[in-house]
């Protein structure tokens, strides 16, 4: 047996045609009004907003890269974070930075008791542009946010050029 005999004899020699399963509209609906939720929850302010839009135990922290003639400055938002729990590292092209979240709360009211825990890790790499003096690199961790300056060299600093931009009739 073949697999020509398992074509039936009426489409042997000829194109086959080509079944494909539309998507019913139910489908296209629920998929728009999931997209729509999961948008609405996830900038909302509330704790009990953003369990829903986020798993339980990923945090990716918000970062601003800013950069001048003279330096590039990195800031980071993190708060409920302790500084011991920070790690920033640079290497050739890449600054990194690592943290461990862990957050408890304990309610107890008459009747009930109840203890929540999470924990969770997170890494963000930011690639460096330019060359930089690893000396002078400094960080600042203060009311929740660390910002690392990270100083240009001579080199870079006179790589850089201004390019006119001109108007096109």
């Amino acid at each position: 047996m073949s697999i020509r005999d398992l074509i039936p004899r009426r489409f042997r020699g000829r194109r086959l045609p080509v079944w494909r399963r539309r998507p019913a509209p139910v489908d296209f609906l629920h998929r728009e009004v999931s997209r729509l939720f999961d948008d609405f929850f996830r900038g909302f302010p509330w704790a009990w907003a953003e369990s829903l839009a986020e798993p339980r135990g990923t945090f990716l922290p918000r970062l601003d890269v800013t950069e001048d003639e003279d330096k590039i400055t990195v800031s980071v938002e993190l708060p409920g974070i302790d500084e011991k729990d920070l790690e920033v590292s640079l290497s050739p092209g890449v600054l990194t930075i690592r943290g461990e979240t862990r957050q408890e709360e304990e309610f107890e009211r008459a009747g009930y008791y109840r203890l929540e825990r999470a924990y969770g890790c997170f890494e963000r790499a930011v690639p460096i542009p330019c060359e930089i003096e690893e000396d002078r690199v400094e960080a600042d961790f203060r009311r929740g946010v660390l910002r690392i300056t990270l100083p240009k060299t001579a080199a870079a600093r006179a790589a850089a050029r201004r390019i006119p931009v001109r108007k096109v009739a």
